[in-house]
């Protein structure tokens, strides 16, 4: 049981490695990626993950080669196709960490706010 227990955590943290880049590059808050690897029963979330969002920021990121995207930040170009898509793909990530791993600043003032609301 163990040993099966420490494969499915090195899956979690090759998963984890692999993917990090482009979520940060995503905006997702590291200390919301980094929660991923204190959940390894998450893992077949995260392998869902892969297989959708990541793979859909992925393929866009690859139809340039990365010194085109580095070009569109420096001299600040905006509105093209690949972008727009980027920024989509980029979102739905977000939203995924988002609903794993709430704010917890946010989810205590809404508990806060439904507490003075029931009073």
């Amino acid at each position: 049981m163990e040993k099966g227990n420490n494969n499915q955590s090195d899956i979690l943290v090759s998963l984890y490695e692999e993917m990090k880049p482009i979520c940060i590059e995503a905006k997702v808050p590291e200390w919301r990626y980094d929660k991923i690897l204190d959940n390894i029963n998450l893992l077949p979330e995260f392998q869902k993950f892969k297989e959708n969002e990541y793979k859909e920021a992925k393929r866009i990121k690859d139809l340039l080669p990365e010194y085109v995207w580095q070009n569109y930040k420096t001299f600040q170009f905006k509105g093209f196709a690949e972008q727009k898509l980027l920024n989509e793909a980029f979102n739905k990530i977000r939203i995924f960490f988002k609903r794993l791993f709430p704010d917890p600043k946010k989810e205590s003032s809404s508990e806060k706010q439904e507490q003075d609301q029931g009073n």
